[in-house]
């Protein structure tokens, strides 16, 4: 009798069943990662806390993307809209007077049935903006969202909140995940047995590898003066990150050759 197959949708769903469900861990553990554990209400905190995977990875990989900010986790319990924390010193000088630092506020949420984002997200970032008054703000979602969702809740919570917020679906998550696998494995090896741990690797290493070029056609003006700077503007959309940061290359059109490219020295041109 052969078993059934499994299908994509059923391997997605166990997937993040795992990813948000409680594992105990160290502090010692957390900062070979580069990151903290953070009370939420500055009191003491045990050596061994529950934490959620989902949480751990998203942190973890934020401490690699930007090690020069210190990188804080909350344990899995009531945060008060608190689940991590990004900070870096902008500028300290004790004779000015001056002590200010970027802060980075996050949520991750677990939910994966359709709600409106605003409502769920705006407790949370208030909260959050009373207590560690983030910059900005980074909700990172287990459900999938669609961009349009996702801009038109962009879009409102700024606009309330006069500050910047990040929202990011599964979609993206997955592909964030899979470029900065090494950065997630320790945690995932930790947090599940070694059968479901080889499954969650195998399926995050599978995202990384669907990613694609994005190839542009852009037009430039037909007629520029020599020595004259000028710009197209480009707008990506995109599911998935670049690890080491996006780099656009100049491949003129074979067909009019007509036009001659002066890049400035560090641009890259082909």
């Amino acid at each position: 009798m052969t078993k059934p197959v499994i299908q994509d949708a059923e391997v997605n769903k166990r997937i993040w069943q795992l990813m948000v469900k409680d594992f105990p861990w160290t502090r010692q553990g957390l900062r070979k990662l580069r990151v903290g554990l953070r009370s939420p209400t500055n009191t003491a905190l045990p050596n061994i806390v529950n934490l959620q995977p989902f949480e751990v990875i998203v942190a973890s990989i934020f401490a690699k993307l930007r090690p020069d900010y210190d990188w804080w986790v909350t344990p899995n319990r009531k945060d008060r809209g608190l689940d991590f924390l990004g900070r870096t010193v902008f500028l300290t000088s004790k004779e000015l007077g001056i002590d200010a630092a970027i802060t980075i506020g996050g949520q991750c949420k677990k939910r994966s049935y359709k709600k409106d984002i605003v409502q769920e997200l705006g407790g949370s970032f208030i909260k959050m903006a009373r207590t560690h008054h983030p910059t900005f703000f980074v909700a990172a979602y287990a459900a999938v969202l669609s961009p349009s969702r996702i801009a038109e809740a962009k879009e409102d919570l700024e606009h309330e909140l006069r500050r910047h917020c990040h929202i990011l679906g599964r979609q993206q998550l997955e592909s964030l995940i899979g470029t900065n696998l090494n950065a997630a494995e320790p945690i995932i090896r930790q947090a599940f047995t070694s059968k479901d741990a080889k499954v969650v690797l195998s399926y995050f290493n599978a995202q990384s590898a669907h990613r694609h070029p994005l190839e542009i056609t852009a037009v430039a003006p037909p007629s520029v003066l020599a020595g004259e700077s000028f710009r197209i503007r480009v707008t990506i959309v995109s599911n998935s990150f670049c690890e080491n940061g996006l780099r656009l290359v100049w491949s003129p059109s074979l067909q009019h050759q007509s036009a001659i490219l002066v890049a400035p020295l560090g641009v890259t041109s082909q």
